[in-house]
């Protein structure tokens, strides 16, 4: 298992965002992927996961 954590360089591994870099990925989008249940990744992508924690303060700020 890959266990580097992702940069802005890595891309989004799923939706309507797939392939772009994350620093491409709208921090609104960014945000609903953490917060919808239905889009919990922790278990299938979990550095996905990890990046999305470590950032998400960064993304509420971008979002007001």
């Amino acid at each position: 298992m890959n266990t580097i954590p992702l940069q802005d360089t890595n891309k989004m591994p799923f939706g309507m965002h797939r392939g772009k870099q994350l620093s491409e990925v709208p921090d609104k989008y960014l945000l609903w992927v953490y917060e919808n249940p239905l889009s919990r990744s922790s278990e299938i992508y979990p550095r996905l996961w990890a990046y999305l924690e470590d950032n998400l303060e960064a993304f509420k700020e971008n979002c007001k």
